[in-house]
């Protein structure tokens, strides 16, 4: 029977015939070499790649959206639209209501500015929602495509009508500055082909977009209340 001494006098020539097999010439030294090279490589990509995908998840968790919630731009974008169409419809339902009142000149005095506001707010919210489509939170099924389509149906509209309004506006040959910047020049005459769609239909579907943003607020209230799919949470 050998003695620990003996085992690991062999333990010590098997280890020393290994690395003399595996680096006794140049070539395999080289080859080696090549191998743990390419191993530190490796783990430094992959170290690269955990770094990139944790820095990314943090952005997302702030300012980008994520499959959970909508980031801080998202919402932000959200909640300013929101009050401004309140407002908006605040001054369109008063002139429908009282006629021309001291309120209604207060609060609709500002319709088309605010209009042009919100304008640019959707063509702005609609490019960064393209590029944060793969990131937000999925809808499936059949509520889900019932989503998407109202989602679409909303966006349209948010497009069309001020579009209406800028297209009548600009035919009619008034003038139109927001905020002190001339975006189109006064002229004497008009064109009555740009006036016409706008006479036609801004003032209703404006309204159908009113009662779209209802339906939109009471089914995200309806899904809370219901547990299917608390969307009003990852907004707020």
């Amino acid at each position: 029977m050998r003695g620990p001494g003996t085992v690991a006098t062999t333990a010590f020539h098997v280890a020393n015939l290994c690395s003399q097999t595996l680096f006794d010439t140049r070539e395999n030294r080289a080859r080696w070499r090549g191998f743990l090279t390419a191993c530190g490589r490796s783990i430094a990509v992959v170290d690269l790649r955990s770094n990139r995908h944790s820095m990314s998840e943090k952005m997302g968790s702030g300012w980008l959206d994520t499959p959970q919630r909508y980031g801080r731009i998202s919402r932000g974008f959200h909640w300013c639209m929101a009050a401004f169409f309140g407002w908006q419809f605040a001054g369109a339902v008063l002139f429908v209501s009282i006629g021309d009142k001291a309120i209604t000149r207060l609060v609709g005095g500002s319709h088309s500015t605010m209009g042009f506001v919100l304008f640019v707010l959707v063509l702005l919210r609609g490019v960064w929602g393209l590029m944060n489509l793969k990131r937000r939170p999925a809808h499936a099924g059949r509520l889900g495509r019932a989503a998407v389509t109202g989602h679409f149906l909303l966006y349209a509209l948010m497009v069309v009508v001020p579009s209406l309004a800028l297209l009548r506006q600009y035919g009619s040959g008034k003038g139109f500055s927001p905020f002190g910047v001339e975006l189109m020049a006064t002229r004497g005459y008009k064109i009555e082909w740009m006036m016409v769609p706008g006479d036609l239909l801004h003032y209703w579907l404006g309204f159908l977009l009113l009662g779209s943003i209802l339906g939109h607020v009471t089914m995200a209230f309806v899904n809370r209340r219901a547990k299917r799919d608390d969307v009003l949470e990852r907004m707020i």
